[in-house]
């Protein structure tokens, strides 16, 4: 027994010293490393014992039976140290191993924040610049190199919305980013690293004043790497690009540093980097020499996480608004940035055939009314397929709809289906010509967004629906007051990006209250009906017709000349006359028209009905004191003449 605690006395020591140096309890130190030995103290001690008693013996007897002894001994003694060498050396080689793993976790998160050069070995050793200054042992300096190559793993567990965004978080979001050095720490934690690196981590965004997170620990509480991280985990944000915000020089951001000293930061820490700015100052053109090849899979990371956050950016656009008016072309613009094209076309896919419903970017006007049939083109291909098309031909899709254009030759095209549920509702084609060249990065990013862009598109579409419903005169199929003003405030605009006229035809019968008198409401509501077909029908494609109510209507007429005015006023006028002899058996009513012109006589509908209608009353009192029958051109667009 004295033996053993005599052999237990001699290893203490060396176990106390690995367990002050590892932080783990001394009774676990000593078990692994020392209860082995005290079998060769046992035995050692016997056998001191036994040549002893021996000592009456002759020399060469105690040789003769001692030496094998002595040599199993110490061939045991020493295969076991062997051994146990060994197994600190396969120690030290799982521990390097498990920081490896650990650190290219850490590389990967950084590289989706930084686009696939993260900064991690700069803040490396920037930290251990500032543990040096501050005295700090060897194996606390390593421990905090590691700290800081891991202290981000957690954001793992903050969804990319949130890390992204670039305006102030909501209380919620930020809850929710508060998680990741919780989780980085315990990351750290099962990886059992021989050094304090979990408590590190998981106290980098405490705050000198108590004010931080997780744990609230404020002063002294925090652990001293963590108060160095913490610091240097700031200048490394302020010496980065943000979307937000440029990078600041060094010296502006150890001033941003020094404002928080003593309430985020540890003033000693703070002074330890004032301190040390020129020495950082070599640290960082160290780390600008950007020519050093990347580890490829920190690019295939960068480039996975900028497509999704491309993606995103295009979905984000579909949120705002149901308006596929308004949307197409912030999408195209958006899209432009990240596949480069000519044009770009929406097609509605109906009854077999696809029908243009938006065009953008070079020659879009001249896609106007666009059909192609299903199953021919590169659009026309990915509806009957529903898969997409890439790198296709497109010169004869353009040229069916543009024309013969030498521009077109060797075109192509990226056409994507819309799939949803209900089927293929669309498809969305981007063009390019020359020398574009659509790869296969473009098509994954178009074959991402298409999905949720369907699933926008049917909701849009359900959307225009309703509102044209809820827009549209149940008697005549027209558009209501509420689709007039609508329309209208479109028209403005588009006219006026288009540097052309709108005129406003504010139209109203005269003779329509004898009608319901002398032949009944239901030949009056006939009237209205025929009347309103007979104005369509004389309107080209793109005007624009509507009941305003009672027996008002009023034409919209984009892009329209003086003289062409005049044969549309008259045409309406004998439209109008016709309706009433086919429901009464002669011209039973007549027009009179107040024409109104933006932007010269107003550049809002109020203004433009306002006008019109003031013009139409002055054109009825004058046709009415003349005796006139058909509508007056000239008073219509001059009541003053």
């Amino acid at each position: 027994g004295e033996v053993a605690g005599g052999a237990a006395a001699l290893e203490m020591p060396r176990a106390a010293a690995r367990s002050l140096a590892e932080r783990r309890r001394l009774l676990e130190v000593w078990r692994e490393g020392s209860l082995w030995s005290v079998p060769y103290h046992l035995a050692g001690s016997a056998l001191a014992g036994l040549l002893l008693l021996t000592q009456p013996l002759p020399v060469w007897l105690v040789a003769l039976v001692g030496a094998p002894v002595f040599v199993l001994l110490s061939r045991a003694y020493g295969a076991q140290v062997g051994g146990v060498e060994q197994e600190r050396v396969k120690a030290a080689e799982v521990t390097t191993l498990q920081t490896e793993m650990l650190e290219a976790m850490a590389l990967a998160v950084g590289a989706r924040e930084s686009g696939g050069r993260p900064n991690l070995h700069r803040i490396g050793r920037t930290a251990r610049l500032l543990g040096e200054s501050l005295g700090m042992t060897a194996d606390d300096l390593k421990a905090l190199e590691l700290a800081a190559l891991l202290h981000d793993i957690g954001k793992m567990a903050v969804p990319d919305y949130i890390l992204s965004k670039p305006g102030r978080l909501l209380p919620e979001e930020f809850e929710r980013l508060k998680l990741h050095p919780v989780v980085a720490s315990e990351i750290v934690q099962r990886a059992r690293l021989p050094y304090p690196v979990a408590p590190m981590i998981r106290a980098h965004h405490e705050r000198w004043d108590g004010q931080g997170y997780p744990d609230g620990l404020r002063g002294d509480q925090i652990p001293r790497g963590a108060r160095i991280l913490a610091v240097v985990d700031a200048v490394d944000a302020l010496l980065s690009e943000r979307k937000y915000r440029r990078a600041l020089p060094l010296g502006k951001a150890i001033e941003a540093i020094e404002r928080d000293a003593g309430s985020a930061y540890d003033p000693e820490v703070v002074q330890a980097l004032r301190e040390q700015k020129a020495e950082l100052e070599r640290v960082l053109r160290d780390n600008e020499d950007g020519s050093k090849p990347l580890p490829g899979f920190l690019s295939a990371i960068a480039e996975a996480h900028r497509e999704e956050m491309q993606v995103q950016d295009l979905l984000g656009e579909l949120s705002s608004t149901l308006d596929i008016e308004t949307i197409l072309p912030v999408v195209e613009e958006r899209l432009q940035r990240i596949v480069p094209h000519t044009c770009a076309a929406l097609w509605a896919l109906k009854d077999g055939r696809l029908h243009l419903v938006r065009a953008c970017g070079q020659w879009s006007e001249r896609f106007t009314g666009a059909v192609l049939e299903e199953g021919a083109g590169a659009s026309g291909k990915a509806a009957l397929k529903r898969s997409a098309q890439v790198q296709a031909p497109a010169a004869g899709e353009l040229s069916c709809i543009l024309g013969n254009l030498p521009q077109l030759e060797g075109a192509t095209a990226i056409a994507v289906p819309l799939v949803s549920d209900q089927g293929v509702p669309g498809v969305f084609t981007v063009y390019g010509l020359g020398r574009t060249v659509f790869e296969g990065r473009h098509a994954r990013l178009l074959a991402a967004f298409a999905p949720r862009f369907a699933s926008w598109l049917e909701s849009a579409r359900r959307y225009q629906r309703a509102e044209e419903q809820a827009s549209l005169d149940a008697l005549t199929g027209l558009p209501n007051a509420a689709g007039l003003y609508l329309q209208l405030q479109q028209e403005i605009a588009r006219n006026a990006r288009a540097d052309r006229r709108l005129a406003v035809l504010v139209c109203d019968l005269d003779g329509f209250k004898a009608v319901n008198d002398t032949f009944g409401h239901l030949a009056g509501n006939q009237v209205l009906q025929a009347v309103a077909t007979g104005l369509r029908e004389r309107c080209r494609e793109y005007d624009f017709v509507a009941r305003m109510g009672g027996d008002e209507f009023v034409i919209l007429l984009p892009g329209i000349g003086d003289e062409s005015i005049e044969d549309r006023v008259r045409s309406f006028g004998l439209a109008v006359t016709e309706a009433g002899r086919r429901v009464c058996g002669h011209p039973v009513v007549s027009l009179s028209i107040g024409v109104a012109y933006s932007p010269a006589d107003g550049v809002v509908p109020d203004e433009l009905l306002a006008r019109g209608d003031e013009r139409m009353y002055a054109n009825k009192r004058l046709r009415k004191s003349r005796g006139v029958v058909s509508p007056d051109t000239a008073h219509a667009m001059y009541p003053g003449l």
